[in-house]
């Protein structure tokens, strides 16, 4: 039989691996085995950390409070004792008490272990208190003490969300995903602690759908364990990250989450949720007069308590519903009470700017207005360049949303053209600029796993993707993104014969800004909703005049349709602009507000040379660069009729041509690693909700747009013959994100795709000149004009990114 040291050793063990009710049962029998003070002193502090996480705090201290009364204990029991004491005060939220009792515990503590549990302890204190660096330095320390694997694991997990709160978040996710590879395994008690990191770093990163769907998760698996305190505390972060995405559910989360706190007594915590709530009402913008009831004493509690980050951004938001409410005069005053630093959370200082930015504009100033924006966008813009992945960039970039469509909104107000064309390059922000460093080390073997499993094996598919997607976010940028470029510096690039046309959405409306070598126009086109209204019929007739076996007849009656509406939007969009782009070779800048429009099919632009750009930095970066054609490679997947005789064409024209024709995902990317121009002829697949598992059929499955961050080398000019593969998903409005966007995002200067079906048929008769053209010496874009030109009824192919 075990004594009761013994007993309560596997009770520790239990408590670190989350399991609290066998940590109750072995504590409970070690307590009344105990034959000395000593270990009855011991057992109770272990068993005060159980009664705490189960939701009686008043018991887990008063626990406390009993053993220190023994007397005679050893220096170092009492260390134990004060540290324990230290832990749960910091529960209730008394901070000063909290910090007295972990102070004393560290003068008494020798022993490696304990010092490792307190300096995690204190490091949780200084996270509560939004002091980073001080919670960073005690999370070192116990990573640096403990010889414990879990111990260190919690610690490492912990100093990743003070990395996140730093500004470092390649950093964090790749040292929390570490942590939780351990924590996972040694201690599956704690998978709901983990979660709760994990959604604080996809929230950092953008992704507030997905990181509030897993708090909701982490807060069900608190509930289960009766852990009433960390189930607030993730109630409160979901509330936090849906303040802006769907207030009405934030309000909820931090009701729910100031209840749990008062129920256990965590007055600090119950403040910290109270000041959410008034936050998510003024968000929610209904009933702000009511809401603004009393927020002067919340601020000053909050004070009090030296809660600064939750007073600033309560402050913040009271701010913004003075405004809101008409009243500039009462919004200065709250600002003026809100002071910003360089190292308090992003998403605060964008808050700041947009804030200030609204009252300059009231007082009547845009320019300084302006120039608040201006500043807060190269803080996100310097923050962005952290990233490499594609993905999280076209995530993260949400952070910037309001100054950008401010900005935008006051350009257009402005009315010259080089203040909008900033705005709308602004808009776009990194918009591919910052490439990858490397490829994501690990995940090659989790695609053609991923791919092994589409083809009839064993996995979870979920998980895989998951996997997929987060090795890819610990890709670090090559260097820092480049400023958006001048509007001298893009009309200089530009040719005689050449016009770029970008687009934009400014209070509502679409507006255009037309750009030659010498002159620059601003056109106002209309209502945006009227644009978007015409493209689901469209695309539907695009769709069907795709198919190959569709009657005759049927055909007839889609084509007219398709005509008519495609001459609708043509006139639309690019009517009022007239002569200053009729003729001319064009790069079009579109806005991703009107995502979907086939810009190549519209009659004003057919048999013209088309390049559709990200944005105008990014093109002008391409021209610079030389376009390479000498070494050409063909490849073509299964089940394509026609493929195999559009691919033979087509090389007949590059006398030194590879072919490929039962491509897999590895002779593929041999081939590509390997040539200037790759030719792909597959079907192809478009995922609007997770854009980067989007891919081309190969012989042994899909090849997905991770596998392109796979590649050293990524030819210069990429031809997908493929439905969907030029489409991309929106975020943030502005950025896409998709196959050909991963291409270019990779270091491809130009890919010629489609965004809808493509009867393969067509393909078969349209690309084959496309290479005709290009190995006589056109460039992509004149190629593929001339192709498309040359076709009856063509696809709705386009080329993205350098045409010429």
């Amino acid at each position: 039989m075990r004594d009761a040291a013994q007993l309560r050793e596997l009770g520790r063990v239990a408590v670190n691996a989350g399991r609290l009710e066998r940590a109750r049962r072995l504590l409970t029998l070690a307590l009344d085995q105990a034959d000395s003070a000593e270990e009855r002193a011991r057992c109770l502090v272990t068993l005060s950390m159980v009664e705490a996480e189960q939701g009686d705090l008043a018991a887990g201290i008063g626990m406390c409070t009993e053993a220190l009364k023994t007397s005679a204990l050893p220096r170092e029991v009492q260390g134990l004792i004060h540290s324990q004491l230290g832990l749960l005060r910091v529960r209730v939220g008394d901070v000063e008490g909290a910090l007295q009792e972990l102070t004393v515990a560290e003068q008494m503590l020798t022993d490696r272990a304990a010092l490792a549990r307190l300096h995690l302890n204190r490091g949780n204190l200084y996270t509560f208190l939004d002091r980073p660096p001080a919670a960073a330095f005690d999370f070192q320390r116990a990573m640096d003490l403990s010889d414990n694997e879990v111990t260190r694991a919690k610690a490492q997990h912990n100093l990743a969300t003070v990395e996140l709160r730093l500004g470092n978040p390649v950093t964090a996710l790749r040292m929390m995903e570490q942590a939780d590879a351990v924590l996972d395994v040694s201690a599956p008690g704690l998978r709901a602690m983990n979660e709760f990191g994990r959604a604080l770093a996809l929230a950092a990163c953008g992704l507030p759908n997905e990181a509030a769907d897993m708090l909701a998760a982490s807060a069900r698996s608190y509930a289960r364990a009766r852990n009433w305190q960390d189930q607030g505390e993730a109630h409160l972060e979901r509330a936090r990250i849906l303040l802006l995405i769907d207030p009405v559910a934030a309000v909820r989360a931090a009701g729910r989450a100031v209840a749990l706190f008062e129920r256990r007594g965590s007055r600090d915590w119950a403040l910290r949720a109270k000041a959410m709530v008034f936050a998510a009402r003024i968000a929610r913008g209904k009933g702000i007069d009511a809401a603004m009831t009393g927020a002067d004493e919340l601020r000053a509690e909050l004070v009090g308590k030296r809660l600064r980050s939750d007073a600033q951004l309560m402050s913040l938001w009271a701010a913004s519903g003075a405004l809101s409410g008409g009243d500039p005069a009462a919004a200065r005053t709250w600002l003026g009470r809100t002071r910003i630093h360089a190292d308090d959370p992003l998403p605060h200082r964008l808050f700041a700017r947009e804030l200030r930015a609204r009252l300059a504009v009231d007082s009547g100033s845009r320019a300084r207005a302006l120039n608040h924006l201006r500043a807060g966008l190269d803080e996100l813009h310097s923050w962005l360049s952290l990233f490499g992945s594609h993905d999280l960039q076209s995530s993260a970039v949400g952070h910037g949303r309001g100054l950008t469509r401010l900005g935008l909104d006051l350009a257009d107000e402005d009315g010259r053209p080089e203040v909008v064309f900033e705005w709308a390059e602004r808009s776009r922000v990194l918009n591919s600029r910052v490439a990858p460093a490397r490829p994501p080390a690990g995940t090659a073997a989790e695609l053609q796993e991923l791919r092994d499993y589409r083809h009839g094996g064993a996995g979870d598919e979920s998980g895989l993707q998951q996997r997929i997607r987060q090795h890819g976010w610990y890709t670090e940028a090559a260097g820092p993104a480049a400023r958006p470029a001048r509007l001298g510096d893009v009309q200089s690039a530009l040719g005689d014969e050449d016009v770029l046309l970008s687009l934009a959405v400014a209070r509502e409306r679409l507006v255009a800004l037309v750009i030659t070598r010498s002159d620059a126009d601003l056109v106002a086109l209309g209502g945006l909703e009227e644009v978007r209204g015409r493209l689901p019929r469209l695309v539907a007739d695009l769709e069907t005049s795709a198919s190959s076996d569709l009657p005759e007849s049927l055909r007839t009656v889609v084509a007219g349709s398709l005509e008519r509406q495609l001459a609708e939007l043509g006139e639309q969009l690019l009517g009022p602009l007239g002569d200053l782009v009729d003729g001319r070779r064009l790069v079009l800048v579109p806005t991703g507000r009107v995502n979907g429009v086939p810009w190549s099919l519209l009659p004003v632009l057919q048999g013209r040379p088309l390049t559709v750009a990200r944005s105008a930095t990014h093109w002008l970066s391409l021209q610079s660069r030389p376009l390479s054609m000498a070494r050409v490679g063909f490849a073509r997947g299964p089940r394509l009729p026609h493929a195999a005789a559009e691919v033979e064409q087509s090389a007949a024209a590059w006398p030194a041509a590879v072919i490929d024709l039962s491509a897999t995902a590895e002779s593929i990317a041999a081939m590509a690693e390997t040539v200037d121009v790759l030719h792909v002829a597959a079907h192809g697949h478009h995922e609007g909700d997770s854009p980067m598992f989007s891919g081309l059929e190969l012989a042994d499955g899909r090849w997905y747009g991770y596998d392109i961050d796979q590649l050293q080398h990524v030819p210069d000019v990429v031809v997908l013959s493929a439905c969907e593969v030029g489409a991309a998903t929106v975020r943030a409005h502005e950025y896409l994100v998709g196959l050909t966007t991963a291409w270019l995002h990779a270091g491809a200067q130009c890919v010629i795709a489609s965004p809808l079906a493509v009867n393969d048929r067509t393909a078969a008769l349209m690309l084959p000149v496309v290479h005709d053209q290009m190995a006589a010496g056109d460039p992509p874009a004149v190629a593929l004009a001339a192709a498309m030109a040359a076709t009856e009824h063509p696809a709705p192919f386009a080329c993205y990114g350098r045409g010429w």
